[in-house]
């Protein structure tokens, strides 16, 4: 098990409060838009959910020509308020809230440094953009994560409109999370995030209800092959063995539908 459930429950409470907030949808990335894609499908299977996810990643249009102005009534700006007033943390571009292991009550930044890391989870939320305006650093404070490939939600709809938590949210088409999952595995050192990145994958691929060949000519439309072949070129039996325990999943399966998106 990748997360214990009472983390994925703390994060989906985080998400719902921020989504609720919001003005327009935002466009959710990362894990908990895996598990929306895929969990009908997964659950229709197996009987039972797919992973759910502990960070919550959600992304947001800004005009590359944006003026301060302009981002700091953004919903992205919004997002930042409303994560900073529960005490979110900023770490470099990242939030970050610490919670106990026990009471599963959040800790401030003083009671944090007094816990042991086995003592509590951490819980990070990234606010991302498809550009990024000159005056953003001195606008809110850091330069935010930029991901190009929203400018596919934004600018070519490449998104289905969903109702969760009781908001508006664009869940982006299949290849674009594998895209970004890709692009994500080329960058992380060995960890339960790289495992974690070839499942979904995998999930994506399987259950995301479009026919693995239609999916691979989508994917090569937007994404290098070499960068598909290098992250095929990383993956080994372990890394396969991995994914099977975290997703409960034959490993043979997940090498067989790996080898057929990403090959």
């Amino acid at each position: 098990m990748l997360y214990e459930p009472y983390e994925t429950e703390i994060s989906q409470g985080v998400l719902s409060s921020v989504l609720a907030a919001l003005k327009s949808p935002s466009c959710l990335l990362g894990g908990w838009a895996v598990y929306l894609t895929v969990n009908t499908a997964f659950y229709a299977r197996h009987g039972r959910n797919y992973i759910g996810s502990r960070d919550i990643d959600l992304g947001f249009h800004l005009d590359a020509d944006a003026s301060c102005n302009e981002i700091n009534t953004s919903d992205f700006a919004s997002a930042l308020r409303i994560l900073e007033s529960q005490q979110f943390e900023l770490i470099s571009y990242r939030l970050l809230k610490h919670y106990d292991v026990q009471t599963r009550n959040p800790l401030s930044r003083e009671e944090a440094r007094k816990k042991h890391s086995h003592e509590m989870f951490a819980l990070y939320v990234d606010l991302i953009v498809d550009n990024i305006p000159k005056p953003a650093r001195e606008t809110v404070g850091f330069t935010p994560i930029d991901e190009p490939l929203l400018s596919y939600v934004f600018e070519r709809n490449a998104a289905v409109l969903s109702k969760i938590l009781g908001a508006s949210i664009l869940l982006p088409f299949p290849e674009i999370l594998i895209a970004t999952k890709v692009r994500s595995i080329l960058t992380r050192e060995e960890g339960h995030k790289r495992i974690k990145d070839l499942a979904d994958i995998y999930a994506l691929a399987w259950y995301a209800g479009v026919q693995i060949v239609e999916l691979r000519k989508r994917l090569e439309s937007i994404l290098r092959r070499d960068e598909t072949q290098a992250v095929f070129n990383q993956m080994n039996a372990g890394d396969f063995t991995k994914a099977a325990q975290a997703t409960s999943v034959e490993s043979d399966e997940i090498r067989q539908v790996l080898t057929a998106i990403m090959s």
